[in-house]
């Protein structure tokens, strides 16, 4: 039997479940999750390997963007360029897509694309699609899933084996994901942000790793970047009560992660309109350079 490897992006609207299901492909925690929109900032990398057989190489992205301009930028570009070289795209619908008769983004902007597309129906632990309106919609096959229960992930995979061609193997068959370790603990440090503030703060918040340090203990000391100077009280709380569970809660799974004792500091600073502040956002790594 020849190997297959290639590379698959999942696309579709903001909390439709495209980080719960790669997580669920991967069989590990690669993509942040948390229930506040936009959480995907960058494309991310989770791999599922079985030896001799199959290399599939998942790509998760930020969901539909309209804005052009600074942060808003960045997101549609990564979005963008997870549509180049690849060869399937999952076409994610979230349960509320099918109480409209409009036909979801993903859907429309899947038609138009020559790659190889699986639609795919998210959260139905939730509620089930609506079969007649899909009918309306698309002639194409549209596969149930859950994250929760793992409901469609084994014939979602196949259906992938199936379209991906024989090719080599482009990372190392033991690895997961291509974030180093510096970047996956930003992003966990920003999981529990997202999961203990306001809806309000999010958008606006970075996390920037100053110093990392590996070892037992690993050595931690990361900013939590805020676009607007009255959002700092919401973080850090009644005597300090919210920084100390945010960092509480990402040393614990720090901990859980790295297999060794994290030390963990955590420092407020805000940034007035970063997310509009091209300096600001090539720092926090939300815009390329130029040259």
């Amino acid at each position: 039997m020849s190997f297959k490897s290639g590379f698959v992006t999942i696309i579709g609207t903001p909390n439709a479940g495209k980080s719960s299901l790669m997580n669920k492909l991967v069989q590990e925690e690669v993509s942040i999750v948390t229930a506040k929109p936009q959480t995907t900032r960058k494309r991310t990398l989770g791999i599922a390997a079985e030896k001799d057989k199959y290399q599939m190489i998942f790509v998760d992205t930020p969901g539909f963007i309209e804005g052009a301009t600074g942060l808003n930028q960045f997101l549609k570009s990564e979005l963008d360029e997870s549509f180049k070289d690849v060869n399937v795209i999952i076409a994610t619908i979230a349960p509320w897509e099918f109480n409209d008769d409009k036909k979801p983004w993903s859907v429309f902007v899947a038609e138009k694309l020559s790659t190889p597309v699986i639609y795919v129906a998210t959260q139905t632990d939730k509620r089930l699609p609506t079969f007649e309106k899909w009918s309306k919609w698309s002639d194409k096959p549209l596969i149930s899933t859950s994250s929760y229960d793992g409901k469609g992930v084994d014939e979602l995979r196949d259906q992938i084996l199936y379209l991906l061609p024989d090719g080599p193997e482009y990372y190392d068959m033991e690895i997961y994901t291509n974030q180093t370790l510096r970047e996956m603990s930003s992003e966990v440090i920003r999981k529990h942000c997202f999961d203990n503030l306001h809806q309000e703060v999010p958008y606006g918040l970075a996390v920037n790793i100053r110093d990392f340090e590996e070892g037992a203990p690993y050595r931690i000391h990361a900013d939590i970047v805020l676009a607007r100077d009255n959002h700092k009280g919401m973080v850090i709380g009644q005597k300090g009560q919210m920084l100390k569970k945010i960092g509480s809660d990402s040393r614990q799974e720090l901990e859980k992660n790295f297999g060794t004792s994290v030390f963990l500091k955590l420092h407020v600073v805000v940034k007035e309109q970063w997310t509009k502040n091209r300096q600001w956002m090539e720092e926090l790594g939300y815009a390329k350079q130029k040259n």
